[in-house]
């Protein structure tokens, strides 16, 4: 990513068939030697560890494991009720499904997809969904995360590498524009999309909660963050979730393994 990143103007992937994806949590660094630029810098994907790379035929997006048998990404990297893998610290592939916010695309705000595994994922602590309303407030920092490109305006084409980097709120959601903007510091490039956005409760990011989802940009400086903490996800989410019989860390009490 270009500082971490910079926002996706197209759908990078639009997966339908069983093998055309898959979601892998990485165990070490990986990719070479990556160009940091302005704000963002490498992470160890082990601070993260419900960060997944989202690996699909000639591109990609990242993704966050929300619970013990959800993954949450952006709709536009996958297509609706496609099929998929996930693997974990190099475990048997598991199948998932995928399924879009039904807000999407006619609102392209609402760029959500949650992913559905066919068995429970263990070993990782899973993020926690904010419900709260209260933060990140105007001029708080955000803190993005994904696997894309190191060099600003995307052109390098790299991706694979975790970056993280921090961004300034500029704007709230607003009606049926449910997206969180930043400005400055990190923004999100191509193969971000579908990452987290997290506001650090603690200095030292111990704690920390997932506040929304790497939407589009304009790959230099503005960020557009699907925002988690709206009526327009939470109602849906918690209507998908309670359908499937699964939890999702923040939306209910009795998820396991949250962290």
């Amino acid at each position: 990513m270009r500082k971490l990143g910079s926002l996706l103007l197209v759908c990078w992937l639009s997966a339908t068939t069983a093998s055309a994806f898959e979601f892998v949590r990485p165990e070490s660094l990986g990719g070479g030697a990556p160009v940091i630029i302005e704000g963002a810098e490498v992470t160890d994907p082990q601070r993260w560890p419900a960060t997944f790379i989202f690996k699909a035929t000639g591109s990609g997006c990242t993704a966050t494991a929300v619970g013990e048998r959800v993954v949450i990404t952006a709709a536009h990297c996958v297509g609706n009720a496609a099929r998929g893998t996930v693997r974990v610290n190099n475990d048997i592939a598991v199948g998932l499904q995928c399924f879009h916010h039904p807000g999407y695309p006619a609102n392209e705000t609402t760029d959500f997809a949650l992913c559905l595994t066919d068995s429970g994922m263990t070993d990782i602590p899973f993020e926690v969904i904010s419900t709260a309303i209260a933060y990140p407030r105007l001029g708080h920092d955000v803190v993005l995360l994904g696997f894309g490109c190191t060099q600003a305006g995307g052109h390098d084409g790299s991706f694979g590498t975790l970056f993280e980097g921090k961004a300034k709120v500029v704007r709230r959601p607003d009606g049926r524009d449910i997206d969180t903007i930043t400005k400055g510091g990190a923004a999100v490039c191509f193969g971000d999309s579908g990452g987290a956005s997290y506001f650090q409760l603690t200095s030292n990011g111990n704690r920390r909660a997932l506040v929304a989802i790497n939407s589009r940009g304009d790959i230099n400086k503005f960020s557009f963050l699907s925002t988690l903490a709206t009526p327009e996800f939470v109602s849906w989410a918690v209507e998908w979730a309670n359908q499937r019989n699964v939890a999702i860390c923040g939306l209910d009490v009795e998820a396991n393994g949250c962290r």
